[in-house]
């Protein structure tokens, strides 16, 4: 059952059911790599709500002579070994077997909680940065 497991299962049973929204919606080709920035994209949205509440905003900081461009050509750069690391982390033949044990209620739950939790944390990002 979704859920229903160790701690450590969830995030494996929340990487199947994102799996299965992009192998039947908008990237068919690239579902595993559209997972992996999927919840990329969670990590940051969260990482950077931590920063801002501890008030640690430019905790990384490139100089004064530091252009924008360089700033987030930096950034993508750092954004390969995370993709890495969660390639490793979570193989897709891992994620693949468990996405193949999903019934279609557990998928329907897990979307609605996966996009609860996207939702509430692009609500909290956004009330933190104010």
């Amino acid at each position: 059952m979704l859920f229903h497991r160790f701690p450590v299962e969830h995030l494996m049973d929340l990487l199947a059911v994102i799996y299965r929204y992009h192998k039947r919606n908008f990237n068919k080709d690239i579902p595993y790599f559209s997972t992996l920035s999927s919840i990329l994209i969670l990590l940051i949205i969260n990482g950077g709500s931590v920063l801002a509440l501890l008030d640690k905003k430019h905790t990384i900081s490139f100089g004064e002579s530091a252009s924008k461009l360089t700033e987030y050509i930096i950034g993508l750069i750092c954004l390969i070994p995370a993709i890495l690391i969660l390639a490793i982390l979570f193989p897709p033949s891992k994620i693949k077997k468990r996405e193949s044990e999903l019934s279609e209620k557990e998928y329907k739950v897990g979307k609605y909680i996966f996009w609860g939790i996207y939702l509430l944390s692009i609500v909290v990002f956004i009330a933190v940065i104010k």
